[in-house]
């Protein structure tokens, strides 16, 4: 933590980013980068080698047209409370979750690949997760849409095409809807 509370290696509070990239290794914070009540636009997000969560997105409304996650000891991306555009999406080797979604959050995925993590997208607390296209491979669970915290509701995924052979995780509090075909 620093002395306004903040957990990443490297934060952004009240930013407005326009075309910006970023790129981290070998972080050993809670989170490597962590974008806080921003707005605006990402070319590009690589993050290796995170010692917790890499990418940690809270009350913001953010584009991004790239992230590539290698190597995280939690979650490769993490967002809560806000809403989330993303092109394409490249995780790998993430020891929790590819993507967590909560706390009210609304994110739209053109393209996802996940490879090498325990849950691939999490969907939960209010939350709705729309994934155009998503191929996972090598995931104990390809999702999992739940209520964790008692004062939100259940999540909503939404996608058009998703190819992932694993087991998926849905309660009785939430809703997946395949808009084309599950393969």
């Amino acid at each position: 933590f620093n002395s306004h509370g903040m957990t990443g290696c490297l934060n952004f509070f009240n930013v407005f980013f326009q075309d910006t990239s970023i790129d981290a290794e070998n972080g050993k914070c809670e989170d490597v980068v962590n974008i806080i009540n921003s707005r605006g636009s990402l070319k590009k997000i690589n993050i290796q080698n995170a010692s917790a969560d890499a990418l940690d997105l809270d009350f913001s409304d953010i584009n991004i047209d790239q992230i590539n996650v290698y190597n995280a000891k939690n979650d490769c991306i993490d967002v809560s409370a806000g809403i989330y555009n993303f092109n394409s999406v490249n995780v790998k080797k993430c020891l929790d979750k590819g993507v967590s979604v909560g706390e009210k959050s609304v994110i739209k995925m053109d393209e996802i690949f996940i490879n090498d993590v325990n849950i691939g997208v999490s969907t939960k607390d209010s939350s709705i997760t729309n994934i155009k296209k998503g191929n996972f491979k090598s995931t104990k669970y390809c999702y999992e849409v739940k209520k964790k915290k008692q004062e939100f509701n259940g999540g909503l995924l939404l996608f058009d095409n998703i190819l992932c052979p694993s087991t998926k995780l849905i309660d009785v509090n939430s809703l997946v809807n395949m808009n084309l075909n599950e393969l």
